[in-house]
């Protein structure tokens, strides 16, 4: 389970605004028939709100375990040394007497170095929970049950909405082939949403692996 509830309220949140859209679609189709092809538009936005909420989640998961670590009520193991973080933000926390001021500095500090981020690839996910000291991730994912999938197939799974979204918003979901839009309906949106709320769901409730000496953080 994950530290505290800050990045699951943020993805209840933001997965909230993905599924408004495909319930304002079915509104569209209901009462302007006329343009269902447009309202397509819809859908996809909210494939890419999906996204989008799924790696904001992996941030603040993240970055949260390694700020609740460094306080002393974190749940995961933390090799500090190997995140490089500013000498004035260095300073600010060790002159900080109060924990909130020294998580809101260190908060300040890590999110820096998100920046230039992303959690959103099977590989990424991976990479950020070998930072956390939890290996094996897929096959934990598989065995907490709720996506009722192999690990594999969720790898999988996750990597073809990845390839939808950026087809979206990197190149307008445009088939070059066909010369056409690839086609979307809101089936394809809800599993989308279904899909997402189920891999988040099992990641927050994820437990550390107990004794183990191999710690690795921020990976090239």
């Amino acid at each position: 389970m994950a530290t505290n509830n800050l990045a699951y309220n943020n993805f209840d949140r933001n997965i909230k605004s993905a599924s408004d859209l495909i319930n304002l679609h079915a509104v569209i189709v209901d009462k302007m028939p006329l343009i269902t092809s447009e309202a397509e538009e819809v859908l996809r936005a909210s494939v890419a709100l999906c996204v989008s909420a799924f790696d904001n989640f992996l941030h603040d998961f993240y970055r949260t375990e390694i700020v609740e670590s460094y306080i002393g009520t974190g749940n995961f193991e933390i090799q500090f040394d190997k995140i490089k973080i500013s000498i004035e933000g260095l300073k600010n926390i060790a002159n900080s007497k109060k924990d909130d001021e020294k998580r809101n500095y260190l908060n300040q500090e890590l999110r820096k170095i998100q920046r230039s981020d992303s959690y959103q690839s099977p590989r990424s996910v991976e990479n950020l929970f070998k930072g956390l000291n939890l290996k094996n991730v897929w096959s934990r994912i598989e065995e907490h049950g709720l996506l009722k999938m192999k690990s594999k197939d969720i790898k999988a799974e996750l990597a073809n909405i990845i390839d939808r979204r950026n087809k979206i918003v990197h190149e307008s979901d445009w088939d070059y082939i066909n010369d056409q839009k690839y086609g979307i309906d809101s089936k394809d949106a809800t599993d989308v949403l279904n899909f997402i709320i189920s891999l988040v769901n099992s990641i927050n409730n994820l437990k550390p692996e107990k004794n183990s000496k191999e710690l690795v953080l921020f990976s090239n």
